[in-house]
């Protein structure tokens, strides 16, 4: 029912490749990585969906992550490993599993759906 992307630092034939080979790509609308920017990637992922853009998520483990999020409007959720330091601003929000991500966004009373 939610569309869901990839915008990884990956170089692009490689992560088509890799999502190829581990059965995932049908779960993709659409897959997208390097060279292209985080930036980018989100900016033509909402563009071409016609998307809301702070209804767009990027859930990211990196600095270009949240930088991509912030410069195309989208949302961000930081993804953080236990014993790895958090490289995000305090009071990003974030999770350590995906399996924290619906507790997450139904949490939060500004988020309608």
């Amino acid at each position: 029912k939610i569309p869901l992307y990839v915008a990884s630092g990956t170089p692009d034939s490689e992560l088509r490749d890799i999502t190829i080979r581990r059965g995932m790509a049908h779960f993709f609308a659409s897959v997208h990585g390097a060279p292209a920017s985080k930036t980018w990637i989100l900016s033509h992922i909402i563009e071409k969906g016609n998307h809301i853009p702070a209804r767009v998520l990027m859930v990211g483990d990196a600095m270009a992550d949240l930088a991509g999020a912030l410069e195309s409007g989208a949302t961000f959720i930081g993804r953080v490993t236990h014993g790895v330091p958090v490289p995000f601003p305090e009071g990003t929000r974030l999770i350590s599993d995906l399996n924290e991500l619906p507790d997450l966004l139904y949490a939060d009373p500004e988020n309608t759906q």
